[in-house]
């Protein structure tokens, strides 16, 4: 019963990576970018440009392909807000040190159509002075603080296709 339970989570772990490969790169296609505002309080305010030919019905700041990004409890981001239609959470996938911020529509209406730009995606987090010198992670490797507005993303399209590149 183990070999069974244990095989099911390894093939659950392939097929969410082998998913995340097979998003295409952003390119153009698709941008984030990000304001950062204040110092020991930082607001980050994330606009998101579709230039595909497809809606998008979520984004995942934070993590993209086989980048993560790992958690630093002295940064623990808050989600403020999200543009009308959406809702958004701080997700810790289990088993991990990481976290992602998500996004995703609630109302069928609320995708990013072709063409549009959306902003309010937007993300509370203590600044990068709190994260004192010296500190490690729990592998023991020394932390350096997140930078919010260059973290990794992947967005994802109505119609089952995904885009994944960097916050500019």
């Amino acid at each position: 019963m183990l070999v069974y339970i244990t095989s099911g989570i390894v093939l659950g772990l392939l097929l969410s990576q082998a998913h995340a490969e097979r998003c295409e790169p952003a390119g153009s296609a698709v941008e984030v970018r990000a304001h950062v505002s204040g110092s020991d309080a930082l607001t980050v305010s994330y606009t998101v440009v579709n230039n595909t030919r497809s809606g998008i019905a979520w984004m995942r700041i934070g993590s993209a392909g086989p980048e993560r990004t790992q958690l630093i409890p002295q940064q623990t981001p808050v989600i403020k807000s999200a543009p009308t239609g959406w809702a958004g959470a701080v997700v810790y996938p289990e088993e991990t040190p990481d976290m992602h911020l998500w996004w995703e529509m609630k109302d069928g209406g609320a995708a990013l159509q072709p063409g549009t730009t959306a902003s309010g995606f937007v993300v509370q987090v203590p600044g990068p002075t709190t994260v004192q010198p010296g500190l490690r992670g729990v592998d023991g490797r020394l932390v350096r603080p997140i930078d919010f507005g260059s973290l990794p993303f992947t967005v994802g399209g109505t119609g089952m296709q995904c885009w994944w590149g960097r916050v500019r």
